[in-house]
């Protein structure tokens, strides 16, 4: 298994591309301190920058109302998912359609008056 930060290069029979070859060493540690200290500071410099976008939008709220409740709105928005469910036989129903219709029969089932003889 090759390790992170492995250089790969092809080997003679880099036209059927079935021989690799792995070098490992200094370079490869320097190239993954490198990647991580590049990556610390590609963070930090989003962690500020999303700092700075709230204290703008705090700032220019009364001007800018529209953006600021759409940034609300993105924050509040979820996805409840539905199923899987059981019919009425018992047996569990994953398709969208499937279910789609079991909650409509579910549903017609309760909203709908039952005519009682006496």
């Amino acid at each position: 298994m090759a390790r992170f930060g492995a250089n790969v290069t092809r080997g003679e029979d880099a036209a059927v591309g079935t021989e690799f070859v792995l070098s490992g060493g200094e370079e490869d540690q320097v190239e993954k301190d490198e990647y991580e200290q590049t990556t610390k500071v590609c963070k930090d410099k989003i962690r500020k920058a999303k700092a700075q976008n709230k204290i703008k939008l705090a700032r220019d709220l009364k001007e800018k109302k529209k953006i600021f409740y759409k940034c609300i709105r993105s924050k509040r928005k979820t996805m409840d998912r539905v199923g899987p469910l059981l019919n009425e036989g018992g047996k569990t129903i994953i398709e969208n359609v499937e279910m789609a219709e079991v909650l409509n029969d579910f549903f017609v089932s309760v909203f709908t008056k039952k005519v009682r003889s006496n």
